[in-house]
Parts: C-alpha cells; structure tokens; sequence
C-alpha cells in the first residue's frame, strides 16, 4: 500500500533479490493475487503462501479470505481452494510449524461493522486443507486484535505479544486499545488433531 498524498494505491506485484547481481527483478505471472495489504504470507518447502488482506480505495474497501500459494521454483501463483477457510480478514499474524499453518487474529471491516479476532485457524501444509480444529468458548485465551508480534518461543509454543483493537464504549462510540500483555500457545496438541492452547505469559 502507498499513498501518493490523494489516494491509497496498492500493489499485486512480486520482486526478486538476486544475491549475486545485487539486483531486484520483477516477477509478471498470471494468474496472481488481486493488489491488497495487511496479508499474511508464510513460507514452507520453497513455496510462499499468502492468506487474506485487505483493500482499500474511494470506492471500497474489501478483506480477502483467498489462499495463494507461490512456488519459487516454477515462479508461478496457483489459488488454493480449500474448504472452510477462516472469515475475510486483515491485520493477522502467521506462522509455520512442522507441517501447518498456524493463523490468529485479525480484524474485519465494513460499512456497517467491524470486528476483531482472537481465533485461531489451521492450514495443513500438506494435505493443503483447513483442520477442524475449534476451541471451546469458556477457554481462557487473548482478548480479540490484530497487528501484535509474534516469536517462537522452545521447539512447540509461539508467544503473542501486544496489539491493537477498537472497543465500544457506553455511548456506542468507538476507543482504541492498545494491548500490552503477551500469551504461549502450545501447539504440540495439534499433533493429535486437538486444538493449541493458551496460556497467560504476562498481564496488561
């Protein structure tokens, strides 16, 4: 995304490094990725997968649900489309451990509603489809934002730190919150087809 002083513009394109040249090389495939921001893009077996995103002009403003998946070796873009993908979202984070894909939060925006997330999706990697992996309501997990950090923390937990969300107050209008507690999730229970827990690593 980049805004030129009059409109947002965004981008569907693709740029190489190339290490020995010192040069960028630009990457022209169809089909690919419609132009977005705010995506999350992963990489496994010298392949990029990108999930999501948004975009924004005078005329819409629209979040993506679709997969792409961009094989380095052939340098073309394949969408996959896989069954019960999560809800159109921007402004999450993922990561790759072992063989998934491992998506949380997020938020969705139209005209007339916005929503933040504190979900957590899966991708197997291999069998290129979504798990059937739902967490149960009274779980104790993070409160819903996007655009919070994320590192890998021992050899099967990621920590989520901080974030940002929107609440509503008394009068229906709208505070930003800025989140500063961080989160382990444990994914090793994936293993077994169960889904990852939480646990609070440090408070707001």
């Amino acid at each position: 995304e980049y805004f030129d002083g009059v409109t947002n513009i965004f981008l569907d394109d693709l740029l190489r490094y190339e290490v020995a040249k010192k040069e960028w090389k630009q990457i022209l495939t169809a089909p690919r990725p419609p132009a977005r921001c705010a995506h999350s893009c992963v990489s496994y077996k010298q392949c990029l997968y990108v999930f999501g995103g948004e975009l924004e002009t005078a005329d819409q403003y629209h979040h993506y649900r679709d997969l792409w998946k961009f094989d380095t070796n052939t340098l073309k873009w394949t969408e996959i489309a896989a069954k019960n993908p999560p809800s159109a979202r921007s402004g999450h984070v993922a990561f790759v451990w072992k063989n998934f894909m491992v998506l949380f939060g997020g938020f969705f925006e139209a005209l007339r509603e916005t929503k933040w997330y504190n979900d957590v999706s899966v991708f197997n990697l291999q069998t290129e489809t979504w798990m059937d992996v739902p967490q149960s309501r009274l779980a104790t997990k993070p409160e819903p934002r996007s655009a919070c950090n994320l590192a890998a923390f021992g050899s099967d937990k990621v920590v989520i730190h901080g974030g940002f969300s929107k609440m509503k107050s008394v009068n229906s209008s709208s505070e930003t919150k800025v989140h500063s507690d961080a989160w382990v999730l444990h994914l090793a229970p994936l293993l077994q087809q169960k889904p990852p827990t939480w646990e609070r690593w440090m408070s707001s």
